[in-house]
């Protein structure tokens, strides 16, 4: 990777340090792409997500260094999951614990992705933050893992509020409307980023 980053041209609003963080998460969002990662990241495995009829799957992992629990969400890499990707309807979010502004509408695909695990997610980090006081979330995830990220970002936030939360995205296509983005700038701010290429659809 040293090859690659040195190579690498950044421009003047991105730090070194904002992209080795970039670098850092895209790895636990490529890991979801493995059927099964014992060490995302080299951390540990709190467990593999996965729910057979939206074939959605990713893990849960726990950074003791950092102090992370981390939600990794795989992007498509199936039939069924390009049949969420076309679901482009947009619906209420509606999700356990989620009570957001009216007239926030998200992408009904990428719903339909998310709250497949969500009661399993919000459970787990749950654990976890009960097991681990001070620990922080993180969500992450590639294409429409990116999307299902960010709603799951979202309702973890609505469900832990007094636990810091940032999220990343890479490569994901637009998750909601105008309404939903606004929330999400002005409940996260900088702690919500979205990598794209500048020619991506």
């Amino acid at each position: 990777m040293d090859d690659v980053e040195s190579t690498v041209s950044l421009p003047a609003t991105i730090t070194k340090e904002l992209y080795e963080e970039l670098v850092y998460y895209f790895k636990y969002a490529s890991s979801a792409y493995t059927a099964f990662c014992p060490k995302p990241n080299g951390n540990h495995l709190v467990m593999a997500l996965a729910n057979p009829l939206t074939d959605v799957q990713g893990f849960i992992a726990r950074d003791d260094h950092r102090r992370e629990i981390v939600v990794s969400l795989r992007g498509s890499a199936s039939i069924v999951d390009a049949l969420l990707d076309a679901q482009v309807v947009q619906v209420p979010f509606v999700s356990p614990g989620v009570r957001l502004p009216g007239g926030v509408r998200v992408h009904s695909g990428f719903l339909i992705a998310w709250d497949s695990l969500a009661v399993q997610v919000i459970k787990l980090v749950g654990w976890q933050l009960e097991r681990h006081e001070g620990y922080t979330i993180v969500t992450t995830g590639h294409s429409l893992g990116g999307s299902i990220a960010l709603l799951c970002a979202v309702t973890l936030q609505q469900n832990y509020k007094d636990s810091p939360i940032r999220t990343y995205s890479y490569g994901a296509p637009r998750t909601g409307n105008k309404i939903f983005s606004d929330y999400v700038n002005a409940t996260f701010g900088e702690n919500a980023y979205r990598v794209v290429h500048g020619d991506d659809g």
